[in-house]
């Protein structure tokens, strides 16, 4: 399972977050390379931690409405993703991969990568390593790499549903939402009991305009996983672009009874949204409520 990720530092993460249409729209932010995001975490010797991380969210430079997480969402989707491990019979590989695991968990995914190759030149038949470096060059913006990894992943072992989360999150990153969507849908057959594929499958339908698909996605992925405030905040959303007032001030309302540091981190953004929901149409008609 993957190791925790360094926290983040909330706000400026959580201002990066996708404020769905009805009168705010997405915010052009990237995730930073780091230890966790949108797609698979650490398996094999790593151990799965929940924890947080810092991560770009993938599709918001295109400047698409595409809704969805912030880099809270992406680091715990990374941490729920590979949870199964593998046993490595040789030393040398075995010893690489724990190395590479550290260097993701102290957020350098360069060291990391260069871990990987190392596990892999000695062990090149073992899956989760390519699944694992595949995050790391996710992480580092190296999509076209990271998708190989996957593929690679998925040819030595067709039942890693992480790989298949980690296509999901390049698709994202790159504004393919209806690739997103497809790689998430494949992630949850094989896994569907992880609400982090839920969550990756319903910001890819708020990126294909689907609110309400989207809000039916979080609703199954809060079965699977705790009421985290950015999963709240991001069904708000997804509710205020649906036109469901209401709902959306429930969840907001339920972001502010929450006692954790994400949530108090979190609470000017929500404050923003309520605000923006008991304005008139006239205001909001005036423009995005953030602007890049």
């Amino acid at each position: 399972m993957s190791p925790r990720a360094p926290k983040p530092q909330y706000l400026p993460v959580i201002l990066t977050m996708l404020v769905a249409l009805g009168g705010m729209v997405a915010i052009k932010h990237r995730m930073v390379t780091a230890s966790r995001n949108d797609v698979a975490g650490l398996s094999g010797k790593a151990r799965q931690e929940r924890g947080q991380g810092s991560e770009k969210i993938p599709g918001q430079d295109s400047g698409n409405d595409a809704g969805g997480t912030s880099e809270f969402s992406e680091a715990k989707t990374d941490q729920a993703q590979l949870t199964r491990s593998y046993k490595i019979d040789n030393p040398i590989a075995e010893k690489f991969a724990e190395l590479a695991a550290q260097k993701h968990l102290d957020g350098n995914c360069k060291a990391a990568v260069k871990n990987y190759d190392r596990a892999i030149k000695s062990a090149p038949q073992v899956p989760f390593l390519y699944a694992n470096r595949a995050i790391c060059q996710y992480r580092l913006e190296n999509y076209d790499a990271a998708v190989t990894d996957s593929q690679k992943a998925l040819e030595l072992d067709s039942s890693l549903y992480e790989a298949y989360a980690t296509q999901s999150a390049v698709a994202w990153r790159r504004g393919n939402y209806d690739q997103a969507l497809a790689f998430a849908n494949q992630a949850i057959e094989l896994e569907p009991n992880s609400g982090m594929l839920y969550v990756r499958r319903a910001e890819a339908e708020m990126g294909l305009q689907q609110p309400e698909a989207a809000i039916a996605s979080y609703n199954e992925a809060l079965k699977h996983t705790e009421p985290t405030a950015w999963i709240l905040f991001s069904r708000a959303t997804a509710h205020r672009q649906n036109g469901n007032n209401q709902a959306a001030l429930a969840d907001c309302d339920s972001i502010l009874q929450l006692k954790t540091q994400e949530a108090r981190s979190m609470r000017p953004l929500v404050h923003q949204l309520k605000e923006s929901i008991a304005a008139p149409a006239s205001v909001l008609d005036d423009g995005p409520l953030i602007e890049n």
